[in-house]
């Protein structure tokens, strides 16, 4: 069910578009995320997405990340992680994503750095 899992989209002074996920990124869920990020990353060239209220991922989750990602990195744009819940993190830890993927911390972000 996508009750779990919703994803509030805004625009950031800088021009990036901000994506934030709240609840559970699990393949039951997934289609949502896959369907945004469809279409932000076919229009923009710098996304944020912020992790802080995401309560779990799979590796369901983990792989539309990286597609997003990819697709941004191959168009010349940027994917930027917020840095999520410990449980999050150590998922991105263990898989070795901390290393692949920018993430930041909050107030990291600023204009220059998505």
């Amino acid at each position: 069910m996508e009750a779990s899992f919703s994803i509030d989209r805004q625009r950031l002074p800088d021009g990036a578009v901000e994506l934030s996920l709240v609840g559970e990124l699990d393949l039951a869920t997934i289609g949502l995320l896959e369907r945004e990020l469809d279409q932000v990353t076919a229009a923009e060239k710098r996304v944020v997405l912020d992790l802080r209220r995401l309560q779990f991922v799979d590796s369901s989750g983990l792989h539309a990340l990286l597609r997003a990602d990819r697709r941004l990195s191959e168009a010349g744009g940027q994917l930027t992680l917020v840095r999520g819940p410990r449980a999050v993190e150590r998922l991105f830890q263990l898989t070795g994503l901390d290393t692949r993927l920018h993430i930041v911390d909050r107030d990291e972000l600023d204009p220059g750095s998505c």
